[in-house]
């Protein structure tokens, strides 16, 4: 195990690692990859400056058992209910040491995982969540515990953590990265940015991490899946079909008094954790009436998109049109915003061919993301509404009204066709990528 460990922090490994980081970082529309400064404000051209030196340095200092973690910065991010999410951002050199840790640790941690958990895991995901409620609901598990634990990541016990990770076996360095990781300072981007550039890290307002996981992190999700083990063994104990992404989490239960007790167990299992139940989040409730999981709206024999992921696609095409400079002829203009419209509706699927960044390059959009969506009413209304957008604004720009043919002859790609698209199987021969 201990050679297993020094091969991921091997100067070979970590040459791959930084190569692989730049692929996933890839900017279409720059056509270049872009690593965001963290705390240190090393960028990606300073920090190549001396490539060779940091991947020495890790190297060195891992296998020595002396690397230690830079404070996060830490930014705030607004989310769609109001609320704000803390996004935390590693320097480079971090998420190096980040990646190569989480490779290593997962064939140790994953075994150690529920069949219930779906995120931040190989070969599952969303969809796989989706497919797992929808095969509940049709075969009549239809009363529903809709769960949200109460501000996990900032919440999670380190001592109970710890509790969880110290019988693991693995190699005693890897113990001591995780324990710093979680208990890495923070520095608030607002610190830094008032500071003067020549101003040392050390002199930064600096916040200790007490408790809860780095949101952003590389094993942060990996992490929170092994924290969360006493839940899921806890709501699979019982005959219900219990389905895990992150902390959001759905019981399904053939009875109505099966989902409440349900969520008086799930209670108590968080309570043993130092957790909480989000009560304005949380509810028992039958799934012919839907829920809102994961981006979809689920409900016995059909799949949405939930509403709220509908306004928020539709608030970035009318931020487009609103933003769009015309031009004076009407079949030109209309040309030039059909192309920026695509990116949404389709995803920027020649570019993405171009660089062989994805297997199945109409996957990577917003259609894509909703291709298993089965009321496909719902999306040949929304596809309407886009070309009712259009047809507005050539009114209000040109005084012209322009026809379904003229939106054709402009190329723009129809949201209902892109799922479709989307749909098709995966061609054997493209090339796997990591994003």
């Amino acid at each position: 195990m201990h050679i297993d460990f020094d091969q991921h922090f091997s100067l070979e490994a970590l040459t791959g690692d930084y190569k692989t980081l730049l692929r996933c970082k890839f900017d279409l529309f720059k056509n270049n990859s872009y690593l965001a400064a963290g705390s240190d404000r090393l960028d990606r051209w300073a920090f190549e400056k001396q490539l060779n030196q940091h991947l020495r340095a890790i190297h060195r200092k891992v296998l020595q058992d002396r690397w230690e973690f830079s404070p996060f910065l830490e930014r705030s991010i607004p989310k769609a209910n109001g609320e704000d999410r803390i996004i935390s951002i590693a320097t480079i050199r971090d998420t190096l040491v980040q990646r190569a840790l989480y490779k290593y640790l997962y064939p140790i941690v994953d075994p150690l995982l529920g069949d219930c958990c779906v995120a931040y895991r190989r070969r599952l995901g969303v969809h796989e969540a989706v497919s797992r409620i929808r095969h509940a609901f049709d075969n009549g598990f239809v009363h529903v515990l809709d769960a949200d634990i109460r501000a996990f990541f900032d919440s999670l016990d380190h001592t109970i953590f710890l509790e969880k990770l110290h019988p693991i076996e693995m190699d005693p360095r890897a113990h001591k990265l995780v324990e710093a990781y979680i208990r890495t300072p923070r520095v608030l981007s607002s610190d830094r940015d008032q500071a003067d550039n020549a101003k040392p890290l050390a002199r930064y307002p600096r916040s200790i991490r007490s408790v809860g996981l780095p949101q952003g992190g590389v094993i942060s999700g990996m992490l929170a899946n092994l924290f969360l083990t006493g839940l899921d063994e806890e709501m699979g104990a019982r005959k219900a079909i219990h389905v895990r992404y992150a902390d959001d989490f759905l019981v399904c239960c053939r009875t109505a008094p099966e989902a409440n007790s349900a969520h008086s167990r799930a209670q108590n299992a968080l309570a043993g954790l130092g957790l909480n139940l989000n009560t304005d989040k949380t509810q028992v409730s039958n799934a012919s009436n839907g829920v809102d999981f994961v981006g979809f709206r689920l409900a016995p024999g059909c799949t949405r998109v939930r509403a709220a992921n509908i306004s928020k696609f539709k608030g970035r095409i009318r931020e487009i049109i609103e933003t769009h400079v015309p031009t004076r002829r009407l079949s030109n203009d209309i040309s030039h915003l059909a192309r920026r419209l695509s990116y949404t509706i389709e995803g920027p699927v020649n570019e993405i061919e171009k660089y062989g960044l994805a297997e199945h390059p109409y996957r990577r959009s917003w259609s894509g993301f909703y291709r298993i969506v089965d009321d496909e009413k719902q999306i040949k209304t929304l596809d309407n509404w886009i070309r009712k957008q259009i047809s507005l604004y050539a009114w209000q720009t040109h005084r012209q009204k322009i026809t379904a043919q003229d939106m054709q002859a402009a190329k723009l790609p129809s949201l209902y066709g892109a799922i479709w698209k989307a749909r098709r199987p995966t061609p054997r021969v493209a090339e796997i990528s990591l994003l």
